[in-house]
């Protein structure tokens, strides 16, 4: 018998990328984060330790790039850039 399955979900290349594909750039999510624009391209170029970031920020991180957490953390978990 055959199951469908929905497609795997490809990963982040950028999360700055992720946030312009929604029409927004560095500034308008670093206001959604509530966090400065140095902390958005640090956490773009993943020079934070991924399990250190708070999980409401990976929450509000997915909110604002209609993603999951789960597709966030496996970004950040990536090495730095």
């Amino acid at each position: 018998r055959y199951t469908a399955t929905a497609p795997a979900e490809a990963p982040l290349l950028s999360l700055l990328e992720a946030a312009k594909a929604r029409g927004f750039n560095a500034r308008t999510l670093a206001a959604r984060l509530n966090v400065g624009v140095t902390v958005v391209a640090k956490l773009n170029q993943r020079l934070f330790v991924a399990a250190s970031l708070p999980e409401a920020l990976v929450a509000r991180l997915s909110e604002a790039l209609d993603t999951t957490a789960e597709r966030v953390r496996a970004y950040l978990a990536q090495p730095a850039t």
